[in-house]
């Protein structure tokens, strides 16, 4: 002990040595090694659809409250409660006897009125009427030739527009030549074929290049478009419109190619192939061909503005030939009162004064007429008897509500949040379910949507009208309704798993596996010598699994879709050369990536 407090910090010093030694010792025996494997799934095609879901109720597409325009005794109740009426039918009507006494006095008074005038108008000269009579003569000769009028114009105008229409032949062909010409012949030298696609024959940048090559496939398509036009023109002036605004069409897709051409050209690199003084030669060729599609536009707009023009002035001269035949036919009409009025023996302002007093009589009766169809409550519309609040013999004013009638047709009122609404337009289906009817679906479609929100505790919402589809009798008005409507689907679309999407920024990529692979014997997992590359993708729509991706993979790819890490420990004996391993598997990935919902934000 004496030695061992006299040299305690050699001692110490020992002690560490040792127990270092150990540790190391240990660390060497029990080394961890790690192995690293992958799960893997093939990209293939499949459908996304989409969908935003509220609740709300089910209430009637219309609904009426009947009351009666004026207070009297209800003499008569023609509906029964949920019975089905269409419009016009009588509901209900009302105790109008103290209105018969008035009705039978206006039409006395009318006819009373109508006999005065006539006596009035008794007696006649012939000598005086003469120039009356030939007044009249004369205005109905005027009516004839203004009808013969009439026929010729509309006979020229019918000649003149199909004259119009006969250059739309020449016009067509014209558009064709210089469409086939520019796209198939001018341009011919700009490119060239080899066993894998068509290129330029000149250098300039990747993209543009692409992009003209695949320009140049739809002029040419719209080329030989264009040419079916030509060879199927009808002789309908209805599909000779229609031939016209397909040419303008198609011949846009071919101005596209030219301006793009135009712009590539533009941006042309000279080479030893192909020199500065070429790729000038190239630009005056395309500059023409630009200026010979823009030809071809406008002679496609002159014939229609053409046909425009001439439509114009076939209908104004139509209008005036018709307004001549009114102006002769107002001209009789004032010769015949004229002549009315000389065979009046009585003072033409006591005839005028008779006729307005008969007029007024005329009122007054209709005054008591409309009266009497107050008394007569018919249906506004085809619906239901939702609601019958009163019965014969009670006495009805204008505040009485007698019924309610509602549509057949149903609707479900929900709302949505500001996130969900600006997704949804009118005309898109959706999907109702009920409460209150288990198991029943139905399909409906959008039809309102509001334009303005309402606010509560910070939260604004939409309202969204759904019209059923079909109808059914176990869902009635105030159910309460979930419906979810699709915004978006599309189908045969190449889709990856959420899981196996990552993102760097706003970038998005795959990992894919390019070196041969060990396939794993539990869980299908491979392992590679060399860690998985990156594919970048381009990204579409998404759903609780899947995303859409639209560029960067192929259909039948295989890509990383879950990373297993392999962990084993290894025991080392100093009496034996025997290795026991422990393993454990755990999965997870690396990098980024999306949890359930979509893909990584």
């Amino acid at each position: 002990m004496s030695f061992i407090k006299k040299h305690k910090f050699i001692f110490l010093l020992i002690v560490a040595v040792i127990v270092a030694g150990g540790y190391y010792g240990y660390k060497k025996m029990t080394a961890i090694t790690s192995q690293t494997s992958y799960i893997l799934e093939t990209v293939a095609k499949g459908t996304i659809i989409t969908s935003v879901s509220g609740s709300g109720q089910v209430s009637a597409s219309s609904q009426v409250d009947i009351n009666p325009e004026v207070e009297t005794t209800l003499t008569a109740v023609n509906i029964k409660l949920s019975q089905k009426v269409k419009e016009g039918d009588v509901l209900f009507n009302l105790d109008s006897e103290d209105l018969g006494k008035e009705l039978r006095d206006a039409r006395a008074n009318l006819k009373s009125a109508e006999l005065s005038l006539e006596k009035l108008k008794r007696g006649t000269r012939e000598e005086a009427l003469q120039s009356s009579y030939q007044k009249i003569d004369d205005a109905k000769a005027d009516i004839i030739d203004a009808q013969a009028d009439l026929v010729e114009v509309k006979a020229n105008a019918e000649e003149d527009l199909a004259d119009v229409y006969d250059d739309i032949e020449s016009v067509m062909n014209d558009v064709y030549t210089k469409s086939d010409d520019i796209v198939n012949r001018q341009v011919r030298d700009f490119f060239v074929s080899n066993s894998y696609a068509p290129q330029l024959s000149f250098t300039t940048s990747a993209n543009a290049g692409g992009e003209v090559i695949w320009l140049r496939e739809s002029a040419q398509e719209a080329v030989q478009k264009i040419k079916d036009l030509v060879d199927n023109l009808s002789t309908s002036q209805a599909k000779l419109d229609e031939t016209l605004n397909a040419a303008n069409t198609q011949l846009a897709a071919i101005k596209n190619f030219v301006e793009k051409l135009n712009e590539t050209i533009g941006g042309g690199i000279a080479t030893a192939s192909v020199s500065q003084t070429t790729l000038n030669s190239y630009k005056s060729v395309a500059s023409t061909a630009r200026t010979n599609i823009n030809t071809a536009i406008t002679n496609i707009d002159n014939q229609k503005k053409a046909i425009i023009n001439q439509r114009k002035t076939n209908q104004d001269n139509i209008e005036a030939a018709k307004e001549k035949i009114a102006d002769a036919q107002k001209a009789e009409k004032d010769a015949e009162d004229d002549l009315a009025l000389q065979k009046l023996a009585a003072d033409p302002l006591e005839i005028k004064a008779q006729e307005m007093n008969i007029q007024q009589k005329k009122n007054a009766l209709a005054d008591v007429q409309e009266k009497f169809e107050n008394y007569t409550i018919k249906a506004p519309f085809d619906g239901i008897v939702a609601a019958l609040k009163v019965e014969k013999g009670d006495t009805v004013e204008p505040s009485t509500v007698m019924a309610t009638v509602i549509t057949e047709s149903q609707i479900a009122e929900i709302t949505l949040n500001e996130v969900d609404v600006a997704k949804v337009k009118i005309d898109q289906k959706a999907t109702l379910t009920f409460d209150a009817v288990d198991g029943l679906s139905i399909v409906g479609k959008v039809v309102e949507v509001d334009t303005i929100g309402t606010e509560s505790q910070g939260v604004v919402s939409y309202g969204v009208k759904i019209a059923f589809d079909t109808q059914n009798d176990q869902v009635k008005p105030s159910m309460s309704v979930s419906a979810s409507i699709i915004t978006e689907a599309k189908s045969d679309i190449i889709l990856v798993s959420n899981g196996a999407l990552k993102n760097s920024g706003d970038a998005y990529y795959v990992e894919m596996i390019d070196q041969p692979v060990e396939t794993g014997a539990s869980n299908g997992s491979v392992t590679s010598l060399v860690t998985p590359r990156q594919q970048v993708i381009t990204i579409g729509i998404s759903d609780d699994t899947s995303t859409e991706i639209t560029s960067g993979l192929n259909e039948g790819d295989r890509v990383v879709s879950q990373t297993a890490t392999v962990a084993t420990a290894s025991k080392s004996s100093s009496d034996s050369s025997t290795t026991k391993s422990d393993t454990k598997s755990i999965l997870g990935g690396s990098m980024s990536g999306p949890g359930a919902g979509g893909p990584p934000q």
